[in-house]
This record gives C-alpha cells, structure tokens and sequence, in this order.
C-alpha cells in the first residue's frame, strides 16, 4: 500500500509472489478460489533463478517476454510460452554466434572466411566465460562500481543511469594468421554510447589477457576495419589484433596502420 499511495504503483498493479518450497498446494488453492485469482501468481526461487539465466544470455526482446510471462494473463492458448520458449533459444544461438567473429586475412572473401571458420576448435564456453567473470571482476574493481550481466557479453554498472557500460568479448589465438579476431557489433555501439564511461574489452583465452579499451578510441578507429553484414539485422566491423614483437596491436585493416593497446590492459592478478 505504501508504494500505491507513493504513486510507485497502480491500484490494478499485479502480485508474484516468489517461494521457497515446492509444497504450495493450499496457497495455490487459496488463491484460485478468491477474487484475486486473476491478480496474483506464484513461482518458485528455482524456477526464477533459471528465467533469468535464460534472460541473461539472451536479447532484451526475451527479457520483455520473460517479464510478460510473470503478469497473470489468460493462457488457455499457449502460443506466448511456446514463443518466448523458440525465441529465447534462438537468441542465445545468436548470441553465442556474435562473439564467434569471421577469420581471414580478407573479409570481403566469404568462402575463405566459412573454410577458416570451419578448421579451427572451438574454444570450451567454460574457459570463455571464466576468463570474461576474470576480466569483468577486475575491471569492476579498478572502476570502484559493480557491474552485472546484462546478457552474454554485455555488462552494465548497477546505478541508475547505467554509468559503465561494458561488451565483453573473447577470442582465441589463430595459428595460421598469428592474430586474434573479434567482431564489433552496431548494437553493442549503440549500448555503449550511451554512457559515461563505455568499455569494448577484448579477452585472449590462451594467454589469459584483457584490453578494455574505451568507446572513443575504438570509434575513432572504426573508418579504417573491414565491415561485414550478416542479414542486414546487425552489421559489425571486424577486430584484428596481431602480434608485433611482444605486444599486441590493433590492426587498421584498410589502412595498414598499427595501434599498440597495451595500455589497455587489465590487470587480472594471478
């Protein structure tokens, strides 16, 4: 009633109630049988815990959905659990697919690019996201805000506003070309320009290294990557890091030019 008479919530506002055990039978029947049966529904922690997993590694579309499904609504036709259930899984596909950037020395050559792809291993998802909860801890700390997961590469400061923005994404070493790639994605872009501080954090899993490098640096380099566009819903600009002596460099693909990011680096400790 106090957030009612705050303003915080309308008087037609809808009650979950989340619990802690799984004998809920009589609770259940008391609401069925009162006048709140349209109001109120139950879920229990587990079950919570799992949506929002689900959310995480999944788009904001899912997230709304998962939401939907929390307001009590009519569901004698299934349809809107059927579709949250085949598009939260076909998200997380494409989000997996986001971070799995094309490899070749020339992007515009689609053939090579899928041959490339197809001969290297995958790295475990253990290992990735490992070293991404590595990365994103330590940058949490040097930041002095905590950040929490958004979806699958994408993190977010806990205020408010959203002050720090983070796409973290992870790649391997290629041995043919002797370089890392990434891909950049127009969304991640849009996500980060719209905060204070936004961070593209570029992880190496065999060496176990990070580079946070910030919006305005990366943006500013953007002119000279290659682009790629996988169906016209979300085009990205390819990331290429080579080694140049004992450092990593970014490399401005159309330009030939070499940015050192050492000075990126994110220290993970031991």
């Amino acid at each position: 009633m106090r957030l009612i008479d705050a303003g915080q919530l309308d008087r037609t506002s809808s009650i979950l109630i989340v619990v802690g055990r799984q004998d809920t039978g009589d609770l259940e029947a008391q609401i069925r049988g009162s006048r709140h049966a349209w109001d109120i529904r139950l879920i229990s922690a587990d079950s919570l815990i799992k949506l929002v997993k689900i959310k995480e590694d999944a788009e904001e579309s899912t997230g709304a959905r998962i939401r939907e499904l929390l307001v009590p609504f009519e569901y004698t036709r299934i349809d809107r659990i059927i579709e949250l259930a085949f598009t939260a899984v076909t998200e997380i596909g494409e989000a997996i697919e986001k971070e799995e950037a094309p490899v070749a020395d020339e992007p515009s050559n689609e053939s090579v690019l899928s041959a490339t792809r197809s001969t290297q291993e995958r790295t475990p998802k253990e290992v990735i996201e490992a070293l991404r909860q590595k990365i994103i801890a330590a940058l949490s700390a040097r930041e002095g805000v905590p950040l929490i997961k958004k979806s699958r590469a994408l993190y977010w400061s806990t205020d408010i506003e959203r002050v720090v923005r983070v796409a973290c994404t992870i790649s391997k070493h290629y041995d043919k070309s002797d370089s890392y790639w990434y891909a950049y994605h127009t969304d991640w872009d849009k996500l980060l320009s719209g905060a204070q501080k936004g961070y593209y954090v570029l992880g190496c899993s065999d060496i176990g290294a990070g580079y946070a490098i910030p919006l305005s640096w990366i943006q500013n380099k953007l002119q000279e990557l290659y682009t790629s566009d996988d169906g016209g819903t979300n085009p990205y600009w390819h990331i290429h890091l080579v080694r140049k002596g004992a450092e990593l460099v970014l490399r401005g693909d159309r330009s030939g030019r070499d940015y050192p990011i050492s000075e990126f680096a994110v220290s993970l400790g031991n």
